[in-house]
């Protein structure tokens, strides 16, 4: 018999800043967070990020697993001469699953380095051709019943995980796909299940 629909939700909020070259502090907007940095030449140097919209992973689970992955857009624009570094993290220093009612799905255990594959009732993201996670390519599948995609597991807040170094300036934007992928069974009950990751962006 066919069990209830689980819809399984992304929810992401976005860190921005803007960074100047005397290493000033600047406010930033109500979901932002300011940075420190230095620009090449003592310029004054801008900053920013932005992603396309919350990821949504639905997944009507089975027996034996389904698996459903997609992307966020993460885009950012910076005059910076030598480039910009990306971190993500969870928004909680102790909790990186996401989160249900009565149930979770744990954050796979895998890293940047030698991510893993999603088993049992795991969440978890990925970069191709980044660090270990291989060329892919990875693309939007929906209750897929397997895959041979590895993940990583989400860092706790204050240990950010760095996805992506750049040495040159992006004026015209730069946009990094940052894959989500949930898989799930009957061992987790039908609800939407949530987690917030920060995404931040600081100009070398």
């Amino acid at each position: 018999m066919k069990r209830p629909l689980s819809r399984l939700v992304l929810g992401f909020v976005l860190l921005s800043g803007l960074v100047v070259a005397q290493n000033e502090l600047t406010s930033a907007s109500l979901y932002g967070r300011s940075m420190y940095g230095r620009c090449s030449y003592n310029d004054a140097c801008q900053i920013s990020i932005a992603t396309i919209s919350n990821v949504s992973l639905t997944v009507e689970p089975t027996v034996d697993g389904v698996i459903t992955i997609d992307e966020d857009e993460v885009n950012v624009i910076t005059n910076s001469s030598a480039g910009y570094t990306m971190t993500l993290e969870s928004s909680s220093a102790t909790e990186n699953s996401l989160e249900g009612v009565v149930d979770e799905l744990t954050a796979v255990s895998g890293t940047p380095a030698s991510p893993s594959v999603l088993t049992g009732n795991e969440w978890g993201y990925r970069i191709d051709d980044f660090s270990g996670f291989g060329a892919g390519p990875t693309s939007a599948v929906t209750n897929q019943p397997s895959s041979s995609l590895t993940f990583a597991g989400m860092p706790l807040l204050g240990s950010a995980a760095t996805i992506k170094t750049t040495s040159s300036s992006a004026t015209l934007g730069d946009t990094t796909y940052v894959w989500y992928g949930a898989r799930a069974d009957f061992g987790v009950a039908p609800d939407t299940y949530t987690q917030t990751v920060l995404y931040t962006v600081v100009a070398l």
